[in-house]
């Protein structure tokens, strides 16, 4: 097999070498003009199936390269829904076993936009969803990357929602790496304001503000924007922190309404004695000891518990 494959690689040189020779002698006794036309001919018919070749093997190698790319980025996904699916079921028996209510389930409703008032900050948008599509006043409205703002009027197939752009916005949030409390308002510019956060909080450049779930309007935990900017005034209690937006409202079409209107009181909602024998029974505390219910310092304490209580019950 080796034998044959060499001879025909010998067999491509020689021929190669032939055509080579030929274009060479024609190209020397032809005349100049005739010369320039025939050689541009005939290195367009040799040279064209090379050039598309090298092309074709350049595609192939880009494509690998991006494959590999879109690989790794799924494998990572993959992990990340894993890790979430985990920490989803740790949080479902940790709320069973301090008696929390379940939460309440939602729906999204879908809308575009058709119509905003003028201007570069969209201080209210009205959009093609109404009453007749169960959308009520007060329900929340979010976008792909986050939220947008609440639902203030309705008729039978319109809606008017009240952005974050809006002065009249005041939305209970917090920062969600270190769980520090604000209020999210808008004054001007084209950042919001994370305000009532006093001096020398736990809050940085690059932390992502979200909702808190206070305030029985907006579902705990959608995403409002990212601190950008931190000013400390020792002559005041209270810090300056500028938050941009994750939504792009200039480039904003198309919105959900949230379909549960009352929805940050149930699930935060929680039986103080029941929790407090719920501990005391599971982890086998003295009934003098003191339990704070919603004391989280102990969630390491209190994993290591459930993981040991898990594994004596299989």
């Amino acid at each position: 097999m080796k034998q044959y494959m060499r001879g025909n690689i010998k067999n491509i040189n020689l021929w190669f070498f032939i055509v080579l020779l030929i274009f060479s002698i024609v190209s020397y006794t032809l005349k100049e003009n005739v010369k320039l036309g025939m050689v541009e001919e005939i290195s367009v018919i040799v040279l064209y199936p090379l050039h598309r070749s090298i092309s074709f093997l350049r595609e192939i190698n880009l494509v690998h390269k991006k494959n590999l790319i879109l690989k790794k980025r799924i494998a990572m996904i993959s992990l990340m829904v894993q890790r979430c699916n985990n920490i989803k079921k740790e949080n479902e028996v940790l709320r069973r076993l301090f008696g929390f209510k379940p939460m309440k389930n939602f729906d999204l409703t879908p809308c575009e936009i058709i119509g905003k008032t003028p201007g570069l900050y969209n201080r209210s948008l009205i959009i093609n969803g109404g009453y007749e599509d169960k959308i009520e006043k007060n329900l929340p409205v979010i976008a792909m990357d986050g939220l947008v703002g609440k639902v203030i009027e309705t008729t039978k197939k319109t809606s008017e929602v009240l952005t974050l752009y809006n002065r009249n916005s005041y939305i209970s949030a917090l920062d969600v790496r270190s769980r520090v409390q604000g209020i999210i308002k808008w004054r001007e510019g084209r950042y919001l304001n994370f305000d009532d956060v006093s001096l020398h909080s736990d809050v940085r450049i690059g932390d992502t503000i979200a909702t808190s779930g206070m305030g029985g309007i907006y579902p705990k935990g959608i995403f409002i924007g990212v601190v950008k900017r931190i000013e400390e005034n020792p002559s005041e209690i209270v810090m300056t922190i500028k938050v941009q937006p994750f939504v792009n409202f200039t480039k904003l079409e198309d919105v959900f309404v949230i379909a549960v209107s009352k929805f940050a009181t149930p699930f935060l909602e929680y039986n103080q004695d029941m929790i407090k024998t719920s501990i005391r029974k599971q982890f086998n505390l003295f009934p003098t000891i003191e339990i704070r219910p919603l004391c989280f310092d102990l969630f390491s304490f209190y994993n290591k518990k459930l993981f040991d209580i898990q594994n004596n019950k299989n």
